[in-house]
């Protein structure tokens, strides 16, 4: 999957620029963790979505915010979220556990302020993305 999401030209990238129209202004990430609590120690506190797409943009008071869509994908259309994927789906704000890295970046270019330091809140606007394959790993469709 994360191959497909580099390349505009794959079927999975097209689907998802329907789902998500700015998708190209988007910066695509791998394996972030993301705090279900304000401890965000301890296993279960935490969940790391396969992919998130993001883009720095301003909330309706000016503030500088980062919008985030969560992608994640599955073995087959029928698979169920994880418990703290369910938990992340009640949630509207993410801050991040760790550190973003450069080698996080699948598609876009790495945001600025996008680190541990900075502890930039996330922002979801739609509901999470699930990619699904056809069992054998290729790509078969999104919901």
């Amino acid at each position: 999957m994360r191959l497909n999401l580099k390349n505009n030209n794959e079927k999975l990238f097209n689907d998802l620029a329907k789902k998500v129209d700015d998708i190209n202004e988007r910066t695509i990430y791998a394996n972030v963790q993301l705090c279900l609590t304000k401890d965000c120690k301890a296993k279960g506190e935490y969940f790391i979505p396969d992919f998130i797409a993001v883009k720095k943009t301003k909330n309706d008071r000016g503030q500088d915010i980062f919008d985030v869509v969560i992608l994640d994908s599955k073995l087959n259309e029928g698979t169920n979220w994880t418990p703290n994927q369910g938990a992340g789906q009640k949630l509207n704000n993410y801050n991040i556990k760790g550190s973003i890295s450069n080698e996080k970046v699948i598609k876009g270019k790495h945001l600025d302020d996008f680190e541990k330091e900075a502890k930039p809140s996330l922002v979801r606007n739609k509901e999470f993305i699930k990619i699904f394959s056809d069992g054998n790993g290729n790509y078969s469709g999104i919901k």
